[in-house]
């Protein structure tokens, strides 16, 4: 079994030191706070995983900004229609 980095941090005396453990733990003996650190070729697994709806944030910024020109557009043909009718 590979060995994984575990991150130990020590809130009351501000220390942090690693060890290469199997498994790492959710809590160190001593009360630290444990992260288990993931190598590059998990990193690349994860990136590669869409997220919940496969967005895509181009698209997202571009569908904003139509509802945006598109209720402004609304405002002023709305503003213009009201000072013609009168």
């Amino acid at each position: 079994m590979a060995k994984r980095a575990c991150l130990f941090i020590d809130e009351l005396t501000n220390r942090s030191y690693m060890r290469a453990l199997d498994t790492c733990p959710e809590i160190g003996t001593r009360g630290e706070l444990v992260f288990a650190m993931i190598t590059p070729a998990e990193l690349s697994q994860i990136k590669t995983i869409p997220d919940l709806f496969g967005l895509d944030l181009d698209l997202f910024g571009y569908f904003v900004l139509y509802f945006i020109l598109l209720f402004l557009g609304g405002y002023f043909t709305g503003l213009i229609a009201r000072k013609l009718g009168r």
